[in-house]
């Protein structure tokens, strides 16, 4: 996913000098960014741990995480539910015309309750 998001931004962005055939920016941030990435997997597989101490997380920890895995599963194995949700949202925020951010923030606060008023 990380490929596909860096090209649709290098295609919108830069279409002029990645069609142009000369594409080195890429090249050198996608250095970068791998130099990064193998640091990490570095440190996780290959560098000898620096604490050898068991985790032993509190249980509401626990119980977060067993939730974040389970939301996880479902919305990885069916992601149309949630993806729906999105379109719903998006189309009626499209619908009322809420196109820029300014125009959401003025209609919310016209319609925030004056104080000392009973709604």
């Amino acid at each position: 996913m990380g490929f596909w998001a860096k090209l649709f931004v290098l295609n919108r962005r830069c279409c002029r000098w990645v069609t142009s055939g000369s594409p080195w920016w890429a090249v050198l941030f996608s250095l970068i960014g791998a130099f990064y990435y193998l640091r990490v997997v570095k440190l996780m597989y290959f560098d000898a741990p620096t604490d050898a101490a068991p985790i032993d997380p509190r249980a509401d920890i626990r119980a977060l995480m067993s939730a974040n895995g389970l939301a996880v599963l479902v919305f990885g194995l069916a992601p149309g539910s949630l993806l729906a949700i999105a379109n719903a949202q998006f189309k009626l925020s499209w619908e009322y015309g809420f196109h820029r951010k300014e125009d959401f923030l003025a209609d919310r606060l016209s319609r925030a309750p004056v104080a000392g008023e009973r709604g």
